[in-house]
């Protein structure tokens, strides 16, 4: 007691196999799933931006970026099946660009809040919204569940 125990484990040397390559085909059914639905990406920074279209591209979604609330007027011209936007961008918040879109393409345009703000307040200002959260460091997985229990959504709407 006090200077700890040793021990050993003695195995049989084996032959290591080739990883399958079954692993890599896991993405290919999720972007099946996914394809051709077109997300906008609302967020201040560049590489965000930058992850998520990779991310999101590679499910194989269309992605369009903006960087602010501000260009939400000018850019948006056809509507998205999905918005996801941060919480915090340099003019105004993602609630306010979600409200925007709402307003341009209909109440019913599916959003999401993307944050690190897990603040009560948020989530309530998102809740009076009907937009639900995702909080940062997002995970991919999540985001795909979101997406998955949100698509319907807009494909009944349409």
């Amino acid at each position: 007691p006090g200077k700890g125990t040793r021990f050993s484990v003695i195995l049989p040397v084996a032959a290591v196999a080739a990883p399958r390559r079954e692993i890599e085909k896991a993405p290919a059914r999720v972007a099946s799933s996914l394809a051709g639905l077109k997300v906008l990406c609302i967020d201040n920074d560049a590489r965000i931006l930058d992850g998520m279209r990779l991310l999101l591209e590679g499910w194989g979604c269309h992605v369009e970026t903006l960087t602010g609330a501000w260009q939400v007027a000018g850019s948006a011209e056809s509507r998205p099946d999905i918005v996801l936007a941060d919480y915090h961008l340099d003019s105004g918040t993602g609630l306010d660009a979600i409200a925007t879109l709402r307003a341009l393409h209909g109440q019913d345009l599916p959003a999401v809040l993307v944050t690190a703000d897990r603040s009560s307040e948020v989530r309530a200002s998102a809740g009076r919204l009907d937009v639900p959260v995702i909080n940062k460091p997002l995970k991919p997985a999540v985001l795909r569940s979101m997406i998955a229990r949100i698509r319907p959504l807009s494909s009944a709407a349409e």
